[in-house]
């Protein structure tokens, strides 16, 4: 099963209003000291706020040293795929 990120507190107000919810696929390229050197969106986009909430949520959680040793260690690629899911609490039917 596929697991997916939840960023908490990274829902746009305005998609937080609109109802909008879905997954966004985030690409991201690490540098060998684990700073985020590319973030791109895999399609299909759910919502465009919820694109660049995503991508600035990466963005806000690196950089990521450990996975930086790794990289130049050869343990990891330094490209990956997280889907973020944005999802609303408390919806009223």
């Amino acid at each position: 099963p596929q697991r997916h990120v939840v960023v908490a507190g990274a829902h746009p107000p305005a998609a937080r209003r609109a109802g909008l919810e879905g997954v966004v696929v985030v690409r991201l390229t690490l540098d060998d000291t684990g700073a985020v050197a590319t973030v791109a969106i895999r399609p299909p986009v759910p919502a465009q706020a919820l694109c660049v909430a995503a991508q600035a949520a990466v963005r806000r959680a690196g950089p990521f040293p450990e996975a930086g040793r790794a990289i130049r260690a050869g343990r990891i690629p330094p490209a990956a795929e997280i889907p973020i899911r944005f999802q609303l609490q408390n919806r009223r039917p």
